[in-house]
């Protein structure tokens, strides 16, 4: 039976050690394997994330914009909320004294941690979906589902040009105008379905003249007109791959 030739000890105290650290209940109870099963992983984790922190603190804190990086952060804070409140009620239930833990003292003791555990790992994932959406928000942007995509200007395979053959070159002098070039830098990534194009200028070139002028245009524009009348929410930085 469980608890069976284990010394009698207090439910609440194996409840409290086990909310310090998981697996320090059943430590406290002299379950020495379930101790090394309860409080190895956190011990992981938490050797991980030191040895980042040592290396590179600021590249870490960066990294929690990556929405990859902040949704496995929320993963493995929920994760770790349970896994501690398996182990409390491990160490309560493990005490060796038969029904003990079902007294007043013991359940509240439980109770009280318990919340105090959902409550805390609750504020941390929000955070971490904070952080989530923040990182969508500059890497992806916020897109409208009722946008239509925008309408191509190359026609399909197979299908008709969009080209009226039937039309006439103007037989009017063309003046020199002004040539424009479009010139944008993407970001791209072997991880991510999508590119950014996070920097945009647009070059213009008088051809009589040979003046030169340059505009950038700030990658987090957003709330832009489409050909079909409607507005992409979107950042101008995802348009291109939006198309």
């Amino acid at each position: 039976m469980p608890g069976e030739g284990r010394p009698a000890r207090s439910p609440a105290l194996a409840t409290f050690f086990s909310f310090l650290w998981p697996g320090l209940g059943q430590l406290y109870v002299g379950a020495r394997r379930s101790a090394l099963i309860f409080g190895l992983p956190l011990l992981v984790i938490l050797v991980v994330v030191a040895l980042q922190a040592i290396a590179s603190p600021e590249g870490m804190l960066i990294g929690l914009f990556t929405p990859s990086t902040a949704l496995t952060v929320l993963i493995l804070v929920v994760l770790l909320g349970v896994w501690r409140l398996v182990s409390m009620g491990d160490a309560l239930t493990g005490t060796g004294r038969r029904g003990s833990w079902r007294r007043p003292i013991p359940i509240a003791t439980f109770v009280v941690l318990a919340l105090f555990v959902i409550s805390t790992h609750a504020a941390a994932a929000s955070l971490a979906l904070s952080f989530y959406d923040a990182g969508k928000g500059i890497f992806v942007g916020v897109q409208d589902p009722d946008v239509a995509p925008l309408p191509s200007l190359v026609a399909p395979s197979g299908g008709a040009s969009t080209v009226d053959p039937g039309a006439t070159p103007s037989s009017e002098p063309v003046t020199p105008a002004r040539i424009n070039i479009l010139l944008t830098g993407i970001d791209s990534d072997q991880g991510r379905a999508h590119a950014l194009n996070d920097t945009i200028l647009v070059v213009s070139l008088d051809p009589t003249n040979g003046n030169l002028a340059m505009v950038s245009f700030p990658r987090d524009l957003s709330r832009l007109p489409t050909p079909n009348g409607k507005t992409y929410s979107g950042k101008i930085n995802s348009l291109m791959s939006y198309a």
